[in-house]
């Protein structure tokens, strides 16, 4: 049979073949600059996400609204929690089930004597510290003396032919990234006839800036 030999490769002094520590140390500070590098990109990536799905989320309750205001005859509204235009720690969908007509809305968390429903609630945005995501709002009213509601910016309310009630001459949303940039900001609009519009860019929006 013939003879089999295996041969390393010995370097002067017996050892063998592989990584020394300089090189160790170098492949480190390179993966590490990579990362360094990728880290801005990621955390762009994560904005943008966060700002697009916060967008999504409000165009599908507003469209939920509309669609249930259509469906039930009455007023259905998107409310903020906080009742103010400031609508950052989230809001909600309810229904006008006792059909007062006035805009008034039994809130969260409706009384079993009332017959308002609440569809939907949302969460809202991340606040806490150097993470501040916002969503603001602003609405433009104008006179018509047989709507019985209180335009507010803490709500956008729907009547039963699906446009917003006819005090409201528009609503605005701005969704406000962490880094108040407003030209990768989103700005939600709606107007008197119901139709709803969304795109990249809060400059020149009545609601707070971002």
């Amino acid at each position: 049979m013939p003879n089999i030999r295996c041969h390393h490769r010995i370097r002067s002094g017996g050892s063998v073949d592989g990584f020394t520590l300089i090189e160790l140390i170098i492949a480190i500070v390179v993966a590490a600059i990579l990362m360094m590098l990728a880290l801005p990109s990621f955390r762009e990536l994560t904005i943008s996400s966060n700002i697009t799905q916060t967008t999504n989320g409000l165009l599908g309750e507003i469209n939920l609204a509309k669609s249930e205001a259509l469906r039930r005859g009455s007023l259905v509204a998107v409310i903020s929690n906080s009742g103010t235009n400031d609508w950052s720690s989230g809001w909600y969908v309810e229904t006008d089930g006792d059909f007062k007509g006035d805009g008034t809305f039994q809130g969260p968390s409706p009384p079993a004597t009332s017959k308002d429903v609440v569809l939907r609630t949302d969460p809202g945005v991340t606040t806490t510290t150097n993470n501040d995501y916002k969503v603001t709002t602003a609405i433009s009213t104008g006179a018509c003396p047989t709507d019985a509601t209180t335009p507010a910016a803490g709500m956008i309310i729907f009547n039963g032919q699906g446009t917003l009630t006819c005090k409201v001459t528009a609503f605005d949303i701005n969704v406000c990234r962490p880094d108040s940039n407003p030209a990768r900001s989103k700005r939600i609009t709606i107007v008197t006839s119901g139709m709803t519009t969304s795109k990249t860019d809060t400059t020149g929006s009545p609601a707070p800036g971002c």
